[in-house]
């Protein structure tokens, strides 16, 4: 599981930015948007060669790289410290980790915590720090076997400090203790057996999920589910991960399942199979039905029950565009739906045969990887428009056209179309932030399903 721990990134005065999709070379350093990124402060260090069995197709190189590569998912975000040349730039770069909610995790500390990299001269305090904690452990080329280690040492180049780049202060040590001691949880956690669901993936016929259970659950009741659908790049362990989300939905007795996507042929993140997106290699509401169906099968083994009559399909990103796919052409197997940043494709589809449904649309005014009015992606596809998409399912469940009451939940404004065919209710939370989930949006998305869902059936 990703260590969900963030250090004190270097503060740059003044950076350029750069965001989007990343790819790694064999020096380590990343490319996006077209330029050559070094990452600030580290030198990825020399490794043995591994492979990621699990990974179709098989992917094999240096453990270092595989590590990075495992963590670019989504989208990087890079604070430019200095250009070497046009195409080519050193930045502290970060991506969204494992917590939707929290704060970025900077890729450069990640590779030193787990002591695939070595602090350069140019590192801040935290980042030396961070290198003293893995070789005390005994972490990545620290271990005490390692003979690169000692080659790599002899031969290290000094680069001097950029000036407009400030190193942040020592760290303290209850810090540093603190995440000393996440790292030994997590290593002895990852030594345990474990049955599928949390940190080991759930198999099915075409894919894989993960599930954790709720915190408690009234005897002789079947759980109810929220199903989340992660973004582009990103995995079910990942949701599972983020306690922002999934800790309410345990809080509140609800059972978490987060299946994961697949990588088409010839890319390197995992992706989703919906209309109008790139990926085409999975029919994706016939993956659901067979992630339920073993879902079911588990947990009748532990003697409970899955309530089918209380799911809630979720998603972020991509994995909320799956959720308005799921709502199109498989609405009547569902409760209610809560996409969050991510709506239909172009070419919108032309009806929905899964009827009207029950829809709570969350998104950021100021969204810049899906817009409201949606983007181009490449030449060939195009994220849709999420009032034409809206306006879709109004018309299918023949709303009205004008928003019945408006509210203002967690600063947002929500236009509610009620009276909708069989009862229901479409809402669209439009909140001044970006491409994020709102803190809270658990608990709002939740509060809203429960204001129709079912009692919970009886275990049988």
């Amino acid at each position: 599981m990703l260590l969900a721990l963030v250090w004190l990134l270097p503060a740059i005065a003044g950076a350029d930015t750069i965001e989007g999709l990343a790819t790694l070379d064999a020096r380590g350093d990343l490319h996006l948007d077209g330029v050559r990124v070094t990452l600030f402060g580290i030198t990825v260090a020399p490794s043995e060669r591994d492979c990621r069995t699990w990974l179709r197709p098989v992917r094999c190189g240096p453990r270092a790289l595989l590590f990075l590569e495992d963590r670019l998912e989504g989208f990087v975000h890079c604070e430019v410290a200095r250009r070497l040349a046009r195409d080519h730039v050193v930045a502290v770069c970060t991506v969204a980790g494992a917590r939707l909610f929290g704060p970025r995790i900077d890729l450069a500390a990640q590779m030193l915590i787990h002591g695939w990299a070595f602090a350069s001269a140019e590192a801040p305090p935290g980042y030396r720090r961070l290198q003293q904690a893995a070789r005390r452990r005994g972490l990545g080329v620290w271990r005490p076997e390692s003979v690169i280690l000692r080659r790599r040492r002899r031969r290290r180049r000094a680069v001097v400090v950029p000036r407009r780049v400030r190193a942040p202060g020592p760290a303290s040590s209850v810090t540093v203790l603190a995440m000393v001691l996440s790292i030994w949880a997590i290593d002895a956690r990852a030594g345990e057996a474990s049955p599928c669901g949390v940190e080991r993936a759930c198999e099915v016929a075409d894919g894989t999920y993960h599930m954790a259970m709720p915190a408690d659950g009234a005897a002789g009741q079947a759980l109810p589910a929220v199903l989340f659908f992660h973004g582009y790049g990103a995995s079910g362990g990942l949701v599972l991960g983020d306690a922002g989300l999934a800790g309410p939905i345990a809080r509140r007795g609800y059972l978490l399942i987060a299946p994961d996507g697949l990588v088409p042929p010839g890319r390197d993140r995992a992706s989703w199979s919906h209309q109008g997106s790139p990926s085409q290699v999975r029919d994706e509401p016939a993956f659901v039905t067979r992630v339920l169906d073993d879902v079911a099968t588990r947990l009748e083994a532990m003697g409970r029950s899955l309530d089918r009559g209380r799911i809630l399909v979720a998603g972020f990103s991509q994995g909320g565009s799956m959720a308005w796919h799921m709502a199109c052409f498989a609405g009547d197997r569902f409760a209610g739906f809560a996409p969050v940043s991510g709506a239909f494709w172009q070419p919108l589809p032309e009806d929905c045969p899964g009827g009207p449904v029950r829809m709570l649309h969350v998104h950021g005014l100021t969204d810049q990887v899906v817009p409201l009015e949606g983007r181009a992606i490449g030449d060939h596809w195009h994220q849709g428009d999420t009032f034409a998409s809206m306006h879709l399912l109004r018309a299918v469940g023949a709303c009205g056209d004008r928003p019945d009451r408006f509210e203002t939940p967690l600063d947002m404004r929500c236009r509610i179309f009620e009276g909708c065919t069989g009862e229901r209710t479409l809402e669209l939370c439009l909140h001044d932030g970006g491409h994020a989930v709102p803190a809270g949006w658990a608990d709002l998305a939740l509060d809203w399903f429960e204001s129709f869902s079912p009692p919970p059936a009886p275990v049988p």
